[in-house]
């Protein structure tokens, strides 16, 4: 089931492209955020995270999208996070924790999504409060001390009428480039995120969602702008690292 035409429809029936992807399938195939679609979903790629800026959103589909992530400059490709749409390339490199559903649309979206979908749209859509009380726990832990946690608690305030959700989670990778010189690493993962989610169900015709959404980042990216450390690296005890011969 997807949301193609704002509105839930068989993957099978909706006339657009579409891929689509459920918990499941994003756990089996490895998942982990916007990145890892790149080689799954034809036609997309992601123009290399933002001129070499990880965390950055720079989505291109079918060849359509912007490379630069000035504040000033608008996307090629829409991504939407619960409905609502992310206006900067910056940080929109979402990562793929407590999601329900993600859904790639290539090609124009124009009609339904409005401006900034010329090569088509992503949806995030986050998994809902539940009318029970109970939560989850998941641990990652990998080479370059990869070391990843997500918990999240269902909480019911008022019964069938009020819920409430809390996502905590945190992604840590050591950088895979190091900087032999002083030995600062590079490419390395450091996000923690808070979801608060609530949930009022006034009437069984109305839903009123409130998401509140904190990410913390602090990592570095690939390295863009080179200068000459000859004197410096010979100093350090690099050998013949004192002149351009």
């Amino acid at each position: 089931v997807v949301t193609a035409r704002k509105r839930e429809e068989s993957l099978q029936a909706v006339p657009v492209a579409v891929s689509a992807f459920t918990p499941e399938t994003m756990e089996s195939l490895g998942i982990r955020n916007m990145r890892d679609f790149e080689g799954l979903v034809p036609g997309l790629n992601l123009g290399g995270g933002g001129n070499g800026v990880k965390g950055d959103g720079n989505a291109y589909i079918r060849g359509v999208g912007q490379r630069e992530t000035q504040v000033t400059t608008d996307t090629g490709v829409g991504i939407y996070l619960d409905e609502v749409y992310i206006g900067r390339a910056s940080g929109a490199l979402l990562d793929a924790i407590e999601m329900e559903s993600i859904q790639v649309l290539r090609g124009p979206q124009g009609t339904l999504f409005g401006k900034n979908t010329t090569g088509g749209a992503i949806l995030y859509t986050t998994i809902k409060p539940s009318a029970e009380f109970g939560g989850s726990a998941r641990a990652t832990y990998g080479n370059l001390d990869r070391k990843d946690a997500t918990l999240a608690v269902d909480v019911p305030l008022v019964e069938d009428t009020l819920l409430s959700r809390l996502t905590l989670a945190t992604v840590n990778r050591d950088g895979y480039i190091e900087n032999d010189l002083d030995g600062t690493p590079y490419t390395d993962e450091e996000r923690d995120l808070i979801v608060g989610q609530l949930r009022w169900l006034p009437t069984d015709a109305v839903i009123v969602d409130l998401n509140i959404n904190y990410t913390n980042i602090d990592q570095k990216p690939i390295g863009q702008k080179c200068k000459w450390l000859g004197e410096e690296l010979a100093a350090a005890g690099f050998p013949n690292q004192g002149s351009l011969e």
